[in-house]
């Protein structure tokens, strides 16, 4: 099913358009999925309708970028998972690139895994435990992207979720994850010049780190960083036992993950979005 991929700048103009427009459709013919209320966009990003697209965008379109450069490009026949798929913001980007028969997303909440099965018309939407394993089949998936979660991961759950991702990727599979980065921990300390006028998890980001310097020297020296405490937690299944604020270096995933994955791209901030990005590529055994 070869075809000639429409550009960055159509494509989220076209994904832009299904806002309002039911009958857009995605290169292979697909309805494009359609948008939860702006309540729950907001809830869940902080953003809504045209800001939300952007920034999930960005972060398609430097996946895109690395593994065009790299000559791993994205075939019709590959197989996408979403991990921590919310409403499908991302997933709805890979349509450019597959069929939505080859997508797919697991999440923590059932209810946003009822959201997408409703939104874009698929039952390829699974909901998933906190901890592996997944309920997808080894070696049956060749991308898995994932946005914002381990933003938010303890290291054990981090490991846990590599080790899995490792199972059920193909040879030569894709992995392109974000992170916190040394600039978030910047801006949680400007927040406590104001932390008296802070509430709820804007508070919790200002306390977190009394010794901001100190916490950078330990990210800057390649140790993975993570904070946790009353106000970080995300709620629901996502409890402050291995829910809250996480940083991970590079160093980090080169030695930790040396052995199971290659180092494609490394991106201390995207363009439209503040968080550090890894593209991994799975070794051949």
């Amino acid at each position: 099913m070869a075809m000639m991929k429409i550009s960055q700048g159509d494509w989220l103009s076209r994904v832009s358009a299904s806002m309002t427009d039911p009958s857009v459709a995605s290169p292979f013919g697909n309805l494009m999925p359609r948008f939860p209320s702006e309540d729950l966009q907001r809830n869940t990003t902080s953003l809504s309708g045209e800001q939300a697209l952007r920034q999930a965008h960005s972060f398609y379109e430097d996946i895109c970028s690395v593994l065009d450069g790299s000559q791993n490009m994205i075939e019709p026949t590959w197989k996408v998972l979403d991990f921590g798929s919310c409403w499908g913001r991302i997933s709805r980007f890979f349509m450019r690139d597959v069929p939505l028969e080859n997508i797919y997303g697991l999440d923590v909440e059932q209810n946003f895994v009822d959201e997408c099965k409703q939104l874009f018309g698929s039952e390829n939407f699974k909901v998933c435990t906190p901890m592996p394993p997944s309920p997808l089949e080894g070696a049956s998936v060749n991308l898995i992207s994932a946005y914002s979660v381990f933003s938010h991961l303890s290291e054990r759950a981090f490991l846990s979720w590599m080790g899995e991702f490792h199972r059920i990727l193909r040879p030569g599979g894709i992995l392109a994850f974000t992170t916190r980065n040394d600039a978030f921990m910047d801006y949680c300390g400007s927040l406590r010049n104001q932390v008296d006028s802070l509430t709820g998890y804007a508070k919790a980001l200002a306390m977190m780190m009394p010794d901001i310097e100190g916490t950078k020297k330990k990210y800057n020296s390649g140790e993975f960083v993570f904070v946790t405490d009353e106000g970080l937690g995300g709620g629901g299944a996502m409890n402050e036992s291995f829910y809250g604020e996480a940083f991970i270096p590079e160093a980090y995933v080169k030695l930790a993950l040396g052995e199971m994955f290659g180092l494609l791209d490394f991106k201390l901030s995207g363009k439209a979005y503040d968080q550090a990005l890894f593209v991994l590529k799975k070794r051949d055994q």
